[in-house]
């Protein structure tokens, strides 16, 4: 098991083995998916933030195409 502590300014590092494991590298946007039994699922996700924030509003059941359009 992999783990990190998450500190007072709610930052954390991630561990070493996640990196390589999801082939992170800088400025790779992250995904957190919170899961109804609790747990969160981390993925890369490539794309703008827009993009990103889309897909999100969409997992979330929120019409964010408007609020994309307006983003830009």
């Amino acid at each position: 098991m992999t783990f990190s502590i998450l500190r007072s300014r709610n930052q954390t590092t991630i561990p070493q083995a996640v990196i390589e494991a999801l082939g992170l590298r800088p400025d790779v946007r992250l995904v957190y998916e919170i899961e109804p039994d609790g747990r969160v699922l981390l993925s890369a996700k490539t794309g703008t933030f827009a993009s990103v924030a889309a897909d999100l509003g969409r997992k979330m059941g929120s019409p964010s195409s408007s609020r994309t359009r307006r983003m830009r």
